[in-house]
């Protein structure tokens, strides 16, 4: 049984406008007929640690969009797992826990570490990214040319560093886009994130 955190909404509900909602509360355990794959019926969804549920929520369940978003801690057996979700048969939510704050600039530093992870970046998008980590240019217009430099769908991490209206939603697609082409150590690049902008800051 591993100790895992999944998103619902203000009233407990996952799929809320769904025939196949589920109601969440503390002590509450669901069990479905498994179907052996994520994002595929049969699977209960969570991440494995507080921070990767802040920052992947935006390319998932998108339950922070709304106000009153509530993070559960859960215990579930991981049968499936792709290093951005994990995917159970069984899930129990056990109680409430405050999510982790990430400022911007923290989600722009995991999206760039992410879209660096995937390997698909070319090497003027790297010379991009490597000043931006550094501090040394943040600007709008750099972070612009490097979006047109950068191919691969994973373009979102260049784009976050001046999207900053939505990073949320571009650092979630990075990580996600990472984790499709076998980046599995999110985790660690979600700690370092934070830790990296943290210290800079």
């Amino acid at each position: 049984m591993s100790t895992l955190y999944k998103w619902t909404d203000a009233g407990g509900y996952t799929r809320g406008v769904h025939a196949n909602a589920l109601l969440w509360g503390e002590g509450v355990r669901h069990e479905v007929a498994w179907g052996g794959t994520l994002c595929e019926a049969g699977c209960l969804h969570a991440y494995r640690t507080p921070l990767l549920a802040v920052l992947l929520d935006r390319a998932h369940g998108r339950y922070t969009r709304e106000h009153g978003a509530i993070l559960w801690e859960c215990g579930g057996e991981v049968l499936a797992e792709d290093g951005a979700k994990v995917g159970c048969k069984t899930l129990t939510t056990v109680r409430r826990v405050e999510p982790p704050v990430v400022t911007t600039a923290q989600r722009v530093r995991f999206a760039v570490l992410c879209a660096q992870a995937d390997g698909r970046s070319t090497a003027g998008w790297q010379r991009w990214a490597e000043r931006w980590l550094s501090g040394e240019d943040r600007t709008r217009a750099t972070a612009a040319n490097a979006a047109n430099a950068y191919a691969a769908d994973a373009a979102v991490a260049s784009v976050a560093a001046f999207a900053t209206a939505d990073a949320a939603t571009y650092a979630a697609d990075a990580a996600d886009a990472a984790a499709r082409v076998g980046v599995r150590d999110l985790d660690v690049l979600a700690e370092r994130a934070i830790a990296e902008e943290t210290n800079d800051a």
